[in-house]
């Protein structure tokens, strides 16, 4: 049976999710695969460029916040914190396939994130550029809670913003290093949006 690229590229994104990439060998993909190391070959010159190749698609493929939030500009906070709530899992949403085929847990595919962003630099700029522009969307949408009276005016929009949204970061981390339970980020996000309710 011929193997596909997108077959070596999601067993090899399996492995470098498990074990690193210092920690996959080419000898490793080829097993997990089922076919010569040659074969790897044929589609990739070496480790660095099939690593690449995950990167672009399970990395930085993932939407732009602009692009995942646009039909939910117009929510209130409270309603933008359900949604946001739902779709926290975006940056894991282009990884499905190896999580459910490659038996991987949420803290493995942050790990594998965040290594991603340390060795490559196109990762890196992608991840940071995908976090501006959530720190941005949460910033409209505060403002705009404010200009409803639903948020209260003291405080910067910009400053509530980072408030809310830092705050739901490092429960990411928290989560990702199994330090806390995996589904409370919604409520977390509450309790800062409290801080600030009018």
């Amino acid at each position: 049976m011929k193997t596909t690229k997108s077959e070596i590229i999601r067993k090899a994104a399996g492995l470098f999710v498990h074990n690193g990439y210092h920690g996959t060998s080419l000898n490793d993909i080829s097993e997990a695969v089922g076919i010569k190391k040659a074969g790897l070959f044929f589609h990739f010159k070496n480790k660095e460029e099939l690593y690449k190749a995950v990167l672009e698609q399970y990395v930085t493929s993932i939407p732009s916040p602009n692009v995942l939030f646009e039909d939910n500009m117009h929510c209130s906070l409270t309603e933008f914190i359900e949604v946001f709530s739902n779709k926290k899992t975006y940056f894991l949403n282009t990884m499905k396939d190896v999580i459910e085929k490659e038996e991987i847990n949420f803290s493995q595919a942050m790990s594998f994130l965040l290594e991603s962003g340390r060795l490559d630099n196109s990762c890196h700029e992608a991840i940071r550029n995908f976090d501006k522009e959530m720190l941005e969307v949460w910033k409209i949408i505060v403002l705009k809670s404010q200009q409803s009276e639903e948020t209260t005016n003291k405080y910067p929009a910009e400053h509530i913003a980072n408030i809310i949204y830092m705050a739901y970061k490092g429960h990411l981390m928290s989560k990702a290093f199994g330090t806390v339970e995996p589904d409370k980020s919604k409520e977390l996000l509450e309790k800062a949006y409290a801080l600030f309710k009018k």
